[in-house]
């Protein structure tokens, strides 16, 4: 048990009276908040998510040091300054009213923006607002963050969301085919070739190529594919009607980013090569013709 003790000298009467009091709960306590505290510190000093206070207004109480690898300026360069002042045109006019609505009714708000580094380019944040309320008023007079740099997260979307529309508008087949060798997606331009409603279900591979094809993918196709990165072959794909399109065919190995294999077949319409082949041939079968004549 602890006890702090107090004494008190009767000059009087030539004593001392002591007095004291059980303080073990109020002691254990305050070690329990001093190392809480040196914890949190702890925490604060070394995330690398920005961790900060501001004002209802947006001003700059205080930052974490990570404020400098994220934007090149000390928590003492920021204490006192407008976010506004960092973040891109368009975001401010957009963001910052709708924020300050959704702290003061629902204390909490998440949002993503522009924000200018202290050399000069931008980067993509994403940050969490609380909001902290007066007791008895119950008004706003302070916003804790917490802000992490999305950059790259936000180019590899922006990427892949290209890449989706450089696939939706191709007029090439598109075919993407998983480990198990089934199909998981059809490009509009396949859908239409092969005769299938938007929203119809995916046939089976082998409904769509013919079996020698078929085992040639599956076996050295995939093999090549994985060791040179491409496997190219001609063939005939099998439509919804039963009509057959002749195609150049060319598998690609691809790996997803939690190093699971899947590939995609890009089937080239060589109808109209056929068609242009054979009225050569037959031109010059008709040449022959008017020489020998």
């Amino acid at each position: 048990r602890i006890l702090i003790w107090c004494f008190i000298p009767d000059v009087v009467e030539q004593r001392v009276l002591a007095r004291c009091r059980d303080a073990s709960h109020e002691v254990r306590e305050a070690r329990e908040a001093a190392r809480a505290g040196r914890l949190y510190r702890l925490i604060t000093e070394n995330t690398t998510d920005l961790i900060s206070r501001h004002t209802p207004e947006g001003v700059f109480l205080d930052a974490s040091p990570a404020s400098w690898t994220l934007l090149g300026y000390w928590p003492e360069q920021l204490r006192g300054r407008g976010v506004q002042a960092l973040l891109h045109p368009q975001d401010r006019k957009q963001l910052m009213p709708r924020a300050g609505e959704a702290l003061a009714q629902d204390g909490y708000h998440t949002m993503t923006y522009r924000i200018r580094h202290r050399d000069g380019h931008w980067l993509w944040f994403e940050t969490a607002s609380r909001a902290i309320r007066e007791t008895y008023t119950g008004a706003v007079v302070e916003v804790v963050s917490v802000s992490r740099d999305i950059t790259l997260r936000v180019q590899a979307e922006e990427n892949r969301r290209r890449l989706a529309e450089v696939v939706e508008a191709n007029t090439d087949l598109v075919l993407f085919i998983d480990a198990a060798g089934q199909l998981s997606y059809l490009n509009p331009a396949a859908r239409r070739a092969l005769g299938l409603a938007p929203g119809a279900a995916l046939p089976a591979l082998c409904e769509l190529l013919a079996p020698a094809v078929l085992q040639q993918l599956h076996g050295s196709g995939r093999q090549l594919a994985e060791r040179d990165g491409v496997w190219s072959s001609e063939g005939q794909l099998r439509a919804a009607s039963g009509a057959s399109l002749p195609v150049s065919l060319v598998l690609l190995a691809h790996r997803a980013a939690g190093g699971e294999r899947y590939y995609s077949l890009i089937a080239r319409d060589m109808t109209e090569r056929e068609l242009r082949e054979a009225q050569q041939r037959r031109h010059q079968d008709e040449l022959a013709h008017t020489a020998r004549l």
